[in-house]
């Protein structure tokens, strides 16, 4: 199994020690700043002076010891409800005024400082690697050439040396080496294994090169007793390189004279510090396996002092509840209510004293409670006046949830009753939006909200706009005398605002929890580029919607970690072209993360530097590094910077690039390009175009290596699945195809094949079998027969189709039903869970054996034969289907490259 901890041997590394990493560029100053360059936002506050910071005792590593500060600042101080000290003094705390209108701080950045200050590099330039052999290589001697004396799992770099600890290697071994030292893919995973040399290359393969990147994945620590290995240097700073920043790793070498290493994605110098020295020197009695940033591809640092300048974020929820007439009829408010009081009596929520909660509701209104530690009442508060809005409260919406968790609990049991009677229609889901986020712009965290109507009064609703587009066509009629005002598109006015919410380090999650439109064309971008998501349940009633339920726990129970930012350097010589997940990207290396969490991943594609024509670097090179660094805040409030390093090898053959394709990994990424082309051109057809194009691009080039390749006839196959499911026709709900878009730019990439090309499993098999097989079957009508039923499963849901010839007997013992004609598809479910025979206790270890596959929660669907069930034959993608008719071999035919002559090869 693979462990990101070092081999116990000296000198060796573990087969799984190098996880994945980023790209090149400068810094940003949100909430990790880079002090040589200019603060974009906000304004970085004066160092703070003893006891400011919010800063904890060092914590040091096995093996190592460190002399604690001189002057350690004392703790933060949780005790005060309500309160968040977030400019980095000691003394210094927010509290809203009474009556404070949103127009009077509008000015986002002057109350948000940067959580991170990285510390400014050295001013003096380092030597040039030319300049260091040429002065410490003696006249007359030879520098060491390699040996062919190698052990297992060395790191080694693309001259084909490596660092004195870990000795030399050979041409020969390299690409071995390095493939032993990035085995570990629970966190990463490229489109090749094998990189194109030069870009004409690059062109000739057709492949997309894409880095995909999940920093948080859980997979690898349930699997481990082993967690990523923490390295706490206490009041020293980290090394890093003094010209791209990159963090020291297990790829750097030295100079021959061993007082510098030199970058291995800039090939920059920089003087070695003191604690590195016996590592390197290999001194008597030294013990490197210590520096596990040396030995591990995946490090996480303790962030020292000099990065901090502002306490860290606590974490925060505030859920923002509809309360309308269509939300107390569902029964949604009733289920959220219940939710959120069971996440509060397990106390699911984050173990901190400084956690923070606060709840709000809305319906044509908004709606705010004053709530009185230890009082049994509280206050209900009504904002009606949606064009002035204005915070009506003289202390904070966000309170201690240690300190108010019983106040809170009363407040949840009272909510579903207050509202029973409402008649209220519609909402202003996004007034209610602005005025939650201004009530908690201070400390930032997660905006958790649920709609059950559309958005029909305030900002960001359809009647706005509308009246927006006619106010910007009568200005100059009726008011000729009057100045016209330039009106923001409603598009760009979510977009804009969400920024602002970005800037505050504040991620909103949106359940939708209506059948209804929601116009998320629009209202997507306060989800995607906050790093939140999106939860569609497009439901009349929610009494028994378990996905609902455990989404909404899911949610809260999961890792995240706050105000975090993320960087993606490139060896030099490589250049990233686009980026895709949920998140907002700054400047042109920087993905600006409010909150990510164990499901979110993060994708890049990059192609070799061709604008600098003296720049033969990625031609003449065989290894190509990345290096990913995730500044974050855990909830437990300490700052973490987590790393990865990852080295691919780089060929000149295009046979050799072209064996090493990650169908998977292209196919997620030809479905992010897909995505993006849509919502750029608003077109189906553009999308369309975009796989089909791409699909025939890379077939032609695989034509070389055979017509029968086996990794062509699954990319057309995973393409074909695309092409026919939802998110890519238009004979489906406009809002469903925005869910899967932004859910499937920031998932797995197990999610988008498992999507594309579901599991077909046939369970009556399986009930006959003494072991659970699940074999799956071919996507055909082939596979299928009346006398069965089948199980299919693509991650948003699973299908139970019901022959009608199943057996009697059969049905009587699985479904409680004496026949075909009496088995009613709605009771199965609960006849399943009450059933205690053999048949059935199968079923539901198959059920929960694939919904374990893609956490939370995957709801089953029954379908009868010959009764509404044309949801499973679409899904039979190998044959015609409604959405698109054409085969699998048919299509796999009009992808093969032509001659000539006209003869498909």
């Amino acid at each position: 199994m693979a462990s990101n901890w070092p081999n116990p041997k000296q000198g060796l590394t573990s087969r799984a020690s190098n996880p994945f990493p980023n790209v090149q560029n400068s810094v940003h100053q949100t909430p990790f700043a880079n002090t040589t360059h200019p603060p974009t936002h906000p304004p970085v506050n004066p160092p703070p002076t003893a006891g400011g910071y919010g800063y904890n005792q060092p914590q040091t590593f096995p093996g190592q010891q460190f002399q604690p500060a001189s002057a350690v600042p004392p703790p933060y101080n949780p005790n005060q409800s309500g309160l968040v000290n977030r400019s980095g003094l000691g003394n210094a705390t927010y509290s809203n005024p009474p009556s404070v209108h949103f127009s009077s701080s509008l000015d986002y950045t002057s109350h948000v400082p940067p959580a991170f200050s990285e510390p400014a590099p050295a001013p003096v330039p380092p030597p040039k690697l030319e300049e260091l052999n040429q002065s410490q290589t003696p006249q007359g001697v030879t520098p060491p050439k390699s040996t062919s004396k190698t052990l297992t799992g060395q790191v080694f770099h693309d001259n084909f040396s490596s660092t004195s600890t870990l000795g030399y290697k050979t041409d020969e071994d390299v690409l071995d080496s390095v493939v032993l030292s990035n085995t570990t893919k629970n966190f990463v995973s490229l489109s090749v294994g094998t990189l194109p040399a030069t870009d004409q290359l690059h062109q000739k393969s057709g492949f997309t090169l894409s880095y995909t990147i999940s920093p948080l994945n859980p997979d690898l620590i349930a699997r481990l007793v082993e967690t990523v290995p923490l390295v706490n240097h206490g009041n020293e700073s980290i090394t890093r390189c003094k010209q791209c920043r990159a963090y020291i790793n297990p790829f750097v070498r030295t100079d021959a004279s061993k007082r510098f290493w030199i970058c291995n994605l800039c090939e920059t110098s920089n003087e070695l510090q003191t604690r590195y020295l016996s590592s390197f020197n290999q001194y008597p009695g030294s013990n490197q396996a210590n520096e596990l940033e040396l030995n591990c591809g995946v490090i996480e640092f303790m962030a020292s002092a000099d990065y901090t300048v502002r306490p860290p974020q606590p974490p925060s929820y505030l859920f923002l509840i509809d309360v309308s007439s269509n939300a107390v009829n569902s029964r949604m408010l009733e289920v959220v209510c219940k939710t959120i009081k069971e996440l509060i009596l397990d106390n699911e929520f984050a173990s901190d004293n400084r956690t923070l909660v606060g709840l709000m509701t809305f319906d044509s209104s908004v709606h705010f409670y004053q709530i009185s530690r230890g009082s049994e009442n509280y206050q209900l508060l009504v904002v009606a006046d949606l064009e002035d809005l204005f915070l009506p409260l003289p202390g904070e919406v966000l309170l201690n949830l240690q300190e108010s968790s019983e106040d809170f609990l009363k407040l949840l049991d009272t909510l579903p009753s207050l509202w029973k009677n409402t008649t209220t229609t519609g909402s202003a889901l996004g007034s209610a939006i602005r005025s939650a986020h201004y009530s908690m712009k201070h400390v930032g965290g997660k905006l958790i909200v649920f709609a059950a109507s559309p958005c029909t009064f305030g900002d960001f609703s359809i009647t706005s706009a509308q009246k927006s587009e006619s106010g910007t066509q009568s200005s100059n009629v009726l008011n000729m005398n009057k100045k016209p005002t330039t009106k923001i598109h409603p598009l760009e006015k979510c977009k804009d605002f969400s920024c602002m919410m970005c800037q505050t380090q504040t991620t909103l999650d949106l359940f939708v929890c209506t059948p209804q439109s929601l116009n998320l064309d629009k209202l997507q971008y306060m989800s995607t580029m906050t790093s939140g998501n999106i939860y569609y349940h497009p439901f009349k009633n929610h009494a028994e919607n378990f996905k609902l339920v455990n989404e909404l726990k899911h949610l809260v129970r999961r890792t995240t970690v706050w105000e975090s930012v993320m960087r993606i350097r490139l060896s030099k010589g490589w250049k990233v072209t686009n980026w895709h997940g949920n998140c907002f990207v700054r400047g042109s290396d920087l993905m600006v993360l409010p909150t990510t969490s164990e499901d979110h991943s993060y994708t890049i594609t990059f192609v070799p530097d061709t604008a600098n024509s003296n720049n033969t670097s990625s031609a003449g090179k065989k290894v190509m590094y990345i290096q990913t660094a995730l500044l974050h805040t855990n909830s437990s409030g300490e700052r973490r910077i987590r790393v990865f390093n990852t080295a691919v090898g780089v060929s000149n053959d295009l046979g050799t690039v072209l064996n090493s394709v990650n169908v998977e990994t292209l196919v997620f990424n030809m479905l992010l390009g897909a995505v993006k082309v849509y919502q750029t051109s608003g077109k189906m057809a553009d999308a369309r175009n975009h796989l089909t194009t791409h699909c025939s691009r890379v077939m032609n080039s695989m034509s070389i290596l055979g017509s029968t390749a086996d990794s062509a006839r699954v990319l057309s196959l995973y393409v074909l699945g695309l092409l026919k499911s939802t998110i890519f026709t238009d004979e489906h709900n406009q809002d469903y195809r925005v869910y899967l878009s932004t859910k499937f730019r920031s998932c797995k990439i197990d999610q988008v094949i498992l999507y594309a090309y579901p599991q077909l499993y046939n369970l009556s098999n399986e009930l006959n079998s003494q072991e659970l097989l699940l074999q799956g079957l071919p996507l055909s009508i082939e596979s299928v027969l009346q006398e069965c039923f089948y199980l299919l499963f693509n991650g948003e849901y699973l299908l139970l189709w019901i022959g009608k010839n199943v057996p009697n007997n059969l049905l009587q013992t699985t479904f409680d039903a004496p026949s075909f004609e009496h088995l009613n598809v709605a009771l199965v479910p609960h006849a399943l869970e009450q059933s205690t025979s053999n048949n059935a206790h199968k079923v539901k270890v198959c059920l929960e054996t694939l919904r374990a596959r893609v956490p939370p929660y995957v709801p089953l669907m029954v379908l009868k034969q010959g009764e509404s069930d044309s949801l499973f034959y679409s899904s039979l993608v190998q044959d015609k289907t409604h959405g698109m008719m054409v085969t699998f071999q048919e299509f796999y035919n009009s992808m093969q490259p032509t001659s000539t002559l006209g003869i498909k090869r």
